[in-house]
């Protein structure tokens, strides 16, 4: 990861509006387990600078707007995703800056990542 200031912004940023998640998945008989950071937005410049932060090569979008789903529909979105060791990695070194909600979500998520396989 870049400067301090980057990883500060990175984790208000992802304190608010970022999503640790692990997925499962079954493939010949044998689970594996994804673990990876979302985050959104309808400020492309802000998605890219979470991109640059977090060296992802691609934001992804725009999506939308949608007037259906309870958005307000004025806007797109964009996405930035990173999966793998590099969202481990990320949660790492992000973790002392989050709260207590924040910091339970990438417990679970590195317990059951480095308990399971990934390809």
């Amino acid at each position: 990861m870049g400067h301090p200031e980057e990883l500060f912004w990175l984790a208000g940023y992802l304190e608010a509006d970022g999503s640790f998640l692990i997925t499962k998945q079954k493939r010949h008989g044998k689970e594996y387990r994804y673990i990876w950071i979302r985050v959104g937005t309808t400020d492309k410049d802000t998605a890219i600078k979470a991109a640059d932060i977090m060296k992802v090569s691609k934001v992804l979008g725009p999506y939308g707007p949608y007037k259906n789903k309870g958005y307000p529909g004025k806007l797109p979105r964009y996405d930035v995703n990173v999966q793998g060791a590099k969202a481990a990695e990320i949660m790492m070194s992000i973790y002392k800056y989050m709260g207590m909600r924040r910091r339970q979500q990438i417990d679970t998520c590195l317990l059951q990542w480095k308990n399971g396989s990934e390809n």
